[in-house]
């Protein structure tokens, strides 16, 4: 697992374990594969927050005699929501964090891309559409903006 220290406002610089037994990150971590979010491949957007909801598809029929009857057609589309933190300033050559969550979105919103993308809870995978963004200046002094990405989702590979 990666630890991170405050350099000068509005930078952060990720320090590798030395540990030779871990494998660099934690038994829960969220990414999203196609689009390069993932624990150590961007340095400068850290994952906060991640929130999923689903729902079956059913309907409930009330009758005479307390008879009740349940039909189930399928799931529906849930909802999956990852947020985090963006640098502004980073130490190295790599790319401004909030410009970097924002092109990220771009190239992969379902207007542009067509498709889903995946996103990992641990190991379980969702195939999530990208449907929207939301990015705050959370502390103009220290360059940190908040970000969230949400998509409209169903569970499988």
């Amino acid at each position: 697992m990666g630890v991170f220290f405050a350099h000068k406002r509005g930078s952060v610089k990720r320090l590798e374990s030395q540990d030779p037994n871990s494998d660099g990150t934690l038994p829960f971590t969220i990414q999203i594969e196609d689009m390069g979010i993932r624990p150590g491949e961007s340095p400068n957007l850290i994952v906060t927050q991640a929130a999923t909801n689903e729902n079956g598809n059913f309907q409930f029929l009330h009758t005479l005699n307390e008879t009740i009857y349940v039909y189930v057609f399928g799931d529906r589309i849930g909802e999956l929501q990852v947020s985090g933190v963006a640098f502004g300033t980073p130490c190295d050559d790599s790319p401004n964090g909030i410009n970097e969550i924002i092109r990220a979105y771009r190239r992969n919103r379902l207007s542009e891309r067509g498709g889903p993308v995946t996103v990992s809870f641990g190991s379980t995978p969702y195939r999530g559409f990208l449907t929207g963004i939301n990015v705050d200046v959370a502390d103009a002094e220290r360059q940190l903006a908040q970000w969230a990405l949400r998509f409209h989702s169903f569970p499988g590979d």
